[in-house]
């Protein structure tokens, strides 16, 4: 997956929010805020916002449009990544709101039924934004939609589903904000149907079609202009926050023990993940954290507090962390210098790497790790792990140093 970065602004967004009137909405704002510091804090620039085609009126009126647009996409990268932060839910990171359906600013969930999509006008209250005007648009795919049903976990390994697509491409966007451009004939402004605004397939709601938009390259009727958010992008930021969690945890637990739990054996399929004396490698074991395994340390005294997330296991993220940990950092270890190495550095003491979607030959479940990681990831033996690596690669992982 191929981004192009770009620095992240919060002083507008954040005078903005901080100057409305309404105390919900500043709240709002400063929860946006919070959104984008956890963006920064992982290590993350939103990507170029990824306008998909556009018929442009006057520069000026495009900019604005273009400015609301991706003010609305970060937010919404920004809401995902922090879900569980934000609800009780028990759903993990990844989620979108519901569309706007009643032009209040709030989404209104439920969102879309399987197999449908959701669409309306973006929550911006929801999301501590201006209202543009016209109002934007936005439809999300059921899958990761807030209130979508919990029997779907979403993963990076069981997130394929209805997705949304775009004149002759594959269904590849999670969600979509619609600018609509200037009314055509029969359209009622200001209205609450999308056809009031929008063209086409992309007025269609969640009816018949739904789930196909188009653009004028495609549909000269069209006029909106569309600003994407794809699926794998919403995925890789899930994937990081699950990372600060699987982080969060094992820097607790040494604090707490001074040294680190044994892994669980590498066997996703697995009833449930125990840890084992005496492995350096494999996953969290995280039926010892909750109470539910035997395994040798996780449940002693020092470690009773340190709980996961629900959703860590809810969603199955569980079973695509492989978590490694040098043998000075395990019980017994004694003191002696980490030597685990990532990239052109050594001295780690411990390492979670998360796994991405499937790549082309991988097959899951399994107990291989190179069906789940890739380049020196797929050899946990070696000692030595990587960030990046050639195409086809998309691991992320996060280091525990001294």
């Amino acid at each position: 997956m191929s981004h192009e970065a770009r620095q992240v602004s919060l002083s507008p967004l954040g005078e903005r929010a901080m100057v409305r009137g309404e105390a919900h909405r500043a709240q709002s704002g400063v929860a946006l805020l919070l959104f984008l510091l956890m963006l920064l804090a992982l290590g993350l620039l939103t990507t170029k916002p990824e306008l998909l085609l556009a018929r442009l009126g006057p520069k000026a009126s495009s900019d604005a449009a273009l400015q609301s647009a991706g003010d609305a996409r970060d937010a919404l990268l920004g809401r995902a990544t922090v879900h569980p932060d934000l609800t009780a839910d028990g759903r993990g990171p990844g989620l979108l709101p519901c569309p706007d359906l009643d032009g209040d600013g709030h989404g209104d969930p439920p969102c879309a039924q399987p197999g449908q999509v959701a669409i309306g006008r973006l929550p911006w209250r929801d999301l501590g934004l201006a209202p543009a005007d016209p109002p934007l648009w936005y439809a999300v795919a059921s899958r990761f939609g807030e209130r979508a049903a919990s029997s779907w976990p979403l993963n990076s390994d069981t997130s394929a589903g209805e997705l949304l697509s775009l004149d002759d491409g594959p269904p590849r966007w999670a969600a979509l904000v619609l600018m609509p451009g200037p009314p055509l004939a029969g359209q009622q402004r200001p209205g609450t149907a999308p056809a009031d605004y929008l063209e086409g397939d992309n007025a269609l709601g969640s009816g018949a079609g739904a789930g196909h938009f188009v653009t004028v390259a495609t549909d000269d009727g069209v006029n909106d202009q569309i600003v994407g958010i794809g699926a794998n992008e919403v995925l890789a930021l899930a994937e990081r926050r699950v990372l600060l969690e699987a982080r969060r945890l094992l820097e607790a637990y040494r604090r707490a023990c001074g040294q680190l739990p044994w892994p669980a054996p590498f066997d996703p399929g697995a009833q449930n993940l125990v840890a084992e004396a005496g492995l350096e490698w494999g996953l969290l074991p995280l039926d010892d954290a909750l109470g539910n395994g035997s395994g040798p340390d996780w449940g002693q005294g020092c470690a009773t507090d340190i709980v996961p997330a629900p959703w860590l296991r809810a969603e199955g993220w569980d079973r695509l962390l492989l978590y490694v940990a040098d043998p000075c950092w395990l019980p017994g270890g004694g003191s002696c210098t980490p030597g685990l190495r990532v990239d052109d550095h050594g001295g780690v003491g411990a390492l979670a790497v998360v796994a991405g979607r499937a790549l082309p030959g991988q097959l899951r479940p399994s107990t291989a790790p190179a069906d789940y990681f890739e380049a020196a990831n797929a050899d946990p033996e070696g000692g030595r792990f990587v960030s990046r690596g050639d195409q086809p690669f998309n691991d992320q992982l996060v280091e525990i140093r001294p």
